[in-house]
């Protein structure tokens, strides 16, 4: 095994170990999102698409995150 074949695998590990982080993984989505939404916003849109494209931003918001977390009673029933 050569010396940069093991900084390789080791590189990869490294990788798969952050990507099996749920938080990493959510931030990774949420800021793809925004990336997203950031290209929208340079498009010339229609006004019904404006309006969708801001009713998705408010959906998909990172504020909005904790209002959609299950509540403790949801969770006992």
């Amino acid at each position: 095994m050569t010396v940069t074949y093991a900084k390789q695998i080791i590189q990869e590990m490294k990788i798969g170990i952050l990507l099996a982080s749920p938080t990493l993984r959510s931030r990774m989505r949420r800021k793809r999102i925004n990336d997203a939404f950031m290209q929208y916003d340079q498009l010339s849109l229609t006004l019904q698409d404006k309006g969708y494209l801001e009713l998705a931003k408010k959906i998909l918001s990172s504020d909005n995150v904790e209002s959609q977390k299950p509540s403790d009673t949801k969770l006992a029933k």
